[in-house]
């Protein structure tokens, strides 16, 4: 992941670039929703895909468990998945199992027996859904944070060193997914409230990232906060992809912020959040920039 840096730094000026000749535009559609799934494309190594219906496939997946959807919109989304899921498939038995990049090693595991064929379409099919979702989202609410807040744009522009803290409250305050389902596998108490084996337990992320009796201060931005959030999860269940999440945001930030002397929302068209209970995204953040 690391040594994709100089290729996403390549890709951030060039999305950075049309924003900054246009003067406004929707972050999103600029520079939050093509970098992202371009960079998990090219590190699971598929090839010949359409990044735009890569795409519309990461936001597929979360749409089918966001709550939001009607029948008709679930349909029309599983058909969708069903016919991205064949194309993974695809790409699976066309890959060779030389090489460095996730296909080959997820090649290699089908190979050798150590996963059925329907596990790794699975295990492609969420990485390619969760490396473009999440970062996506992450992109969008931090832009949305800065262009609030002037004061905090001017002070990661003096120190640029402080944007992996900054990203880091970002996850805390506006985490890209908002929460994760278990199933109580006995009768267990919880904050006072009991909770019957069998129960569905919701938990939002936001609820332990703004704990007060975890984070002091906890609806303020301190890019002095050492304890971390729950955003990526933990222990066996952390996010695999929580480095590069993280260093496309800390690259995405360092040269938007270099290359502007100002981000703002625009006045003439408010912000608009995809309606979800499942991800935090913008599906639209329409904003204008100054170039220095």
């Amino acid at each position: 992941m690391a040594a994709m840096a100089p290729e996403i730094e390549q890709l951030a000026d060039q999305c950075i670039d049309r924003l900054l000749q246009a003067g406004s535009g929707d972050f999103m559609a600029s520079v939050a929703n093509p970098l992202p799934i371009a960079i998990v494309n090219k590190l699971i190594g598929f090839k010949g895909g359409d990044i735009r219906k890569m795409l519309q496939a990461a936001f597929d997946s979360s749409a089918v468990v966001g709550g939001t959807s009607t029948l008709l919109q679930l349909a029309i989304c599983l058909l969708r998945s069903f016919v991205t899921h064949r194309w993974i498939a695809a790409q699976l038995r066309a890959a060779s199992a030389v090489g460095d990049n996730i296909l080959a090693s997820v090649s290699r595991s089908v190979e050798s027996g150590a996963l059925r064929e329907s596990e790794a379409r699975a295990i492609l099919h969420i990485m390619l859904a969760a490396g473009g979702e999440s970062t996506t989202s992450l992109l969008g609410n931090a832009v949305r944070i800065l262009a609030d807040d002037q004061a905090l744009q001017r002070q990661l522009r003096a120190q640029p060193e402080l944007i992996p803290n900054f990203m880091e409250e970002v996850l805390r305050l506006e985490s890209p997914f908002r929460h994760h389902l278990r199933v109580a596998t006995r009768d267990t108490v919880l904050g006072g409230v009991a909770i019957p084996a069998g129960a569905t337990v919701l938990m939002f992320w936001s609820a332990g990232n703004r704990d007060s009796a975890a984070f002091e201060n906890p609806d303020e931005i301190d890019l002095a906060r050492t304890r971390r959030h729950m955003s990526f999860g933990k222990g066996i269940h952390m996010c695999v992809g929580a480095p590069l999440a993280r260093l496309e945001g800390q690259i995405v930030l360092r040269r938007l912020l270099a290359r502007t002397a100002c981000i703002a929302l625009d006045p003439s068209r408010a912000p608009r959040w995809v309606p979800s209970l499942q991800v935090r995204r913008h599906e639209r953040l329409p904003i204008t920039v100054t170039a220095i």
